[in-house]
């Protein structure tokens, strides 16, 4: 267990004049998606990789593998031989998706249509989180037959079965479920269509489209056509970009600490950016260049030119808003706590549903730092300070990657030592985080040391 210690340090020399050029890890997002998707297809599937690959795409990774899918792992690229939907093969034992939601998630679509059985599994933090509403969903629309625990969570048990044409409502906008569900009918040949009650994440749209499925999309819908496959040529390179919820970090912490901070080759799906609309609107000068198309997503380079930025407005974030920026909600209460006024987070229930009670955990760092909040059911409520001057504290991650960085960027402005048990955490998303963050804090005149 590592611990992550941030404390001022005046030897360290000043480069706030500078811009900063930081790194983030590809989208693993659209990783999970392409490594699931290039396995259900006939063709060899190359991605090129830039950084460690994060613990959670790992996790997908290894699950494939048990599923009988040949995949190369270099420091280059990944090498997926796609089996074709009807290819994988019966595990040999429990799958185990560690910590990863996402991977469990589009698991249970994939797998309810095979003709084998199979057995989801998780460690603690997942095990906690609810999977009975995709199983439901699954079982009376499709005709699935998945069980989950007494308490609707891991372990998943997967009969598998010829499943049939659904038109499906969600109850909530969630990108996995949708992701589930097209997965699904992907491997059942049949049509699925599905309405949510706001937009969410399109990634699994845009690459099932690029790939050559006959699918339909709009805003809160998308659809499968009967007896879809995936027609990509035989050999070919799917490029994924950078990971903007990453990104959103480096995005606050150059905003916090008034420096001038660059961002290349991130992902801009519009789908994902609300969190900068927020941030723009509270007066952080955001600019985009370099903005392209590839495999049907938005790539740009981000700039924050914070020298020269005014004081920032309190945000206010409701559910009409909170399916396209849930992610990022840890590191916009940070935010938050320098802006001037009451910022106001709402409609996040779900936040209480995450690798920890994001809530909760979010109130309890940020009341250490010495900024008044209030805990609502759905939310948070902060008053935040433009000047304001965070105390030492010792930070509690709550095992939530997330957290862990969020209050990593907040203690950037802190005078005294913050440290952060357990800061390896990190690594289920960014393995590299404290490396990068490292930078910009020297810029801060800090110093960060793992132990």
């Amino acid at each position: 267990m590592a611990t992550a210690s941030i404390r001022t340090d005046e030897s360290v020399a000043e480069h706030s004049a500078e811009r900063l050029i930081c790194a983030v890890p590809q989208d693993k997002s659209i990783l999970h998606r392409i490594l699931v998707i290039a396995s259900l297809s006939q063709s060899t599937v190359a991605v090129p990789t830039n950084a460690p690959i994060a613990d959670d795409v790992q996790t997908t990774l290894k699950a494939l593998r048990q599923l009988g899918v040949h995949i190369e792992l270099s420091d280059a690229e990944i090498v997926i031989h796609g089996v074709g939907v009807r290819g994988l093969s019966t595990p040999d034992q429990p799958i185990n998706c560690e910590n990863s939601g996402t991977t469990a998630r589009l698991l249970m679509g994939v797998l309810a249509g095979q003709s084998f059985d199979s057995t989801l599994i998780g460690d603690a933090s997942l095990s906690r989180r609810p999977m009975q509403r995709l199983a439901n969903i699954l079982n009376d629309h499709l005709g699935a037959q998945i069980a989950c625990s007494d308490e609707g969570t891991m372990p998943v048990r997967i009969t598998g079965r010829e499943l049939h044409d659904a038109h499906i409502t969600l109850p909530v906008a969630s990108a996995q479920m949708k992701s589930a569900l097209l997965l699904a009918g992907l491997v059942a040949g049949g049509a699925v269509r599905i309405e949510e009650p706001a937009q969410s994440r399109d990634h699994t749209e845009r690459m099932l489209s690029a790939l050559g499925i006959d699918i339909t999309r709009e805003e809160g819908r998308a659809g499968i056509r009967k007896s879809s496959s995936i027609i990509a040529p035989n050999s070919f390179e799917y490029s994924v970009p950078g990971d903007l919820s990453s990104a959103a970090f480096f995005v606050v912490a150059a905003a916090i600490l008034r420096l001038d901070v660059e961002i290349k080759n991130v992902g801009l799906n519009p789908t994902r950016t609300a969190f900068l609309d927020v941030l723009t609107d509270a007066g952080v000068p955001i600019f985009f260049s370099d903005v392209c198309e590839v495999h049907g997503e938005r790539w740009g380079t981000i700039s924050i030119n914070a020298r020269a930025a005014q004081s920032y407005k309190p945000i206010g974030i409701g559910a009409d808003v909170f399916a396209n920026l849930q992610d990022e909600i840890p590191i916009l209460a940070v935010f938050a706590m320098f802006a001037g006024g009451t910022s106001s987070i709402s409609g996040a229930a779900e936040l209480r549903r995450k690798e920890s009670d994001r809530i909760a955990a979010l109130v309890e760092n940020i009341s250490k730092f010495g900024t008044p909040v209030r805990e609502r059911e759905d939310g948070l409520e902060i008053d935040g300070r433009t000047e304001f001057v965070p105390r030492q504290c010792q930070i509690d991650a709550f095992g939530d990657h997330r957290i862990a960085m969020a209050m990593a960027v907040a203690a950037l402005r802190a005078p005294g030592e913050v440290t952060i048990p357990d800061a390896s955490v990190v690594s289920i998303s960014f393995p590299t985080f404290f490396a990068e963050l490292t930078r910009i804090a020297a810029a801060a005149g800090k110093t960060i040391t793992i132990t």
